[in-house]
């Protein structure tokens, strides 16, 4: 079964915060908001993932555990050290690896890699548009959505 696979970028993190390491960056009020609102959408369209990857970055591990909390549903979550300074390569395998009964795969992670993830998965095509907290829907190398957080409700 090839997996419907779900594309998050991480919510808006803080760049004021300091001079904190960039993998130590947390989300900002407007993030932790945007999180919220995807997980609660995901769950409200029937579009829970039953399996997550997630960069090991603060703001996307953060972003996740939001979307989860507030979106009320359950999946195994791993990290994976590829979405953070991988290659498309490297996150192709990590996808494949994932168990077979995976019907939906979310991976939170960072531009431009994700950018460049969809563009593999779907063929082609120009760089995507992809704000913070985006999220994008590719079934068996078709993209089925790409929504930025304000039109998750």
């Amino acid at each position: 079964m090839t997996p419907s696979i779900y594309l998050l970028r991480h919510a808006k993190s803080d760049w004021a915060a300091g001079p904190e390491p960039d993998l130590d960056r947390t989300l900002t009020k407007r993030g932790r908001k945007a999180a919220k609102r995807v997980g609660r959408w995901l769950t409200e369209h029937e579009e829970a993932p039953d399996h997550v990857l997630v960069s090991p970055a603060v703001r996307a591990r953060e972003t996740v555990r939001l979307a989860v909390a507030h979106g009320a549903w359950e999946a195994p979550i791993e990290l994976a050290d590829v979405l953070y300074g991988g290659t498309v390569e490297d996150v192709l395998a990590s996808i494949a690896a994932v168990p077979p009964t995976t019907a939906r795969l979310l991976l939170c992670g960072h531009q431009p890699l994700l950018g460049e993830l969809l563009r593999r998965l779907v063929g082609g095509g120009n760089d995507p548009v992809f704000p913070t907290a985006t999220l994008a829907r590719i079934d068996a190398g078709r993209l089925v959505w790409l929504l930025p957080p304000r039109l998750l409700g």
